[in-house]
């Protein structure tokens, strides 16, 4: 009844998934898998298609935005490069997916949300990721939001920032 459909899916090593640790040539696979299924087993045209990648999920739906003509692409909680993160928190066991190279070349709308608390990924990463990015573009910073409930804290204004209007007419993300 909302007028579109939702295609989530777990990467290799995480949740119900399997086939190992996850590397940033798996989890791109992955995600390229799960585009191909949406082309050509459920028939979605890719200009029809919203990309959302959450935190780690930001590099391989941008990697996706960059190779295929998507309708547009939310990155939630996003980072520059896994690097950078890493070696100021020291937790994520990946290879380096580098966010703040892959913007550059996005050719879809893109809308970047991030919570001004966040401790594990700062908004400095969002910022950063959403100047570089290029028009039509728009941003959401959650005031006082952390990593994991800015969804929450954001309330309804979540669902209103997925909406914005630029110079070609009304974007819906």
């Amino acid at each position: 009844s909302l007028g579109f459909g939702i295609i989530s899916y777990d990467y290799r090593g995480y949740g119900q998934s399997v086939g190992g640790r996850p590397t940033v040539r798996k989890v791109v696979e992955d995600a390229e898998a799960v585009y191909r299924f949406a082309v050509h087993e459920l028939g979605i045209e890719p200009n029809q298609m919203i990309l959302h990648g959450r935190s780690l999920g930001s590099g391989p739906t941008l990697e996706l935005a960059v190779r295929h003509p998507v309708a547009g692409g939310v990155l939630e909680s996003a980072f520059t490069s896994t690097y950078r993160v890493i070696t100021r928190v020291g937790i994520l066991p990946f290879d380096r997916f580098v966010n703040i190279r892959h913007i550059k070349d996005v050719r879809s709308p893109v809308l970047v949300i991030h919570g001004t608390g966040d401790r594990l990924i700062p908004i400095a990463h969002g910022r950063t990721l959403h100047a570089l990015a290029p028009e039509p573009k728009q941003s959401f910073w959650v005031e006082g939001a952390g990593h994991n409930d800015l969804v929450h804290i954001a309330g309804e204004a979540y669902g209103d920032a997925l909406e914005w209007h630029d110079p070609r007419g009304l974007i819906q993300l």
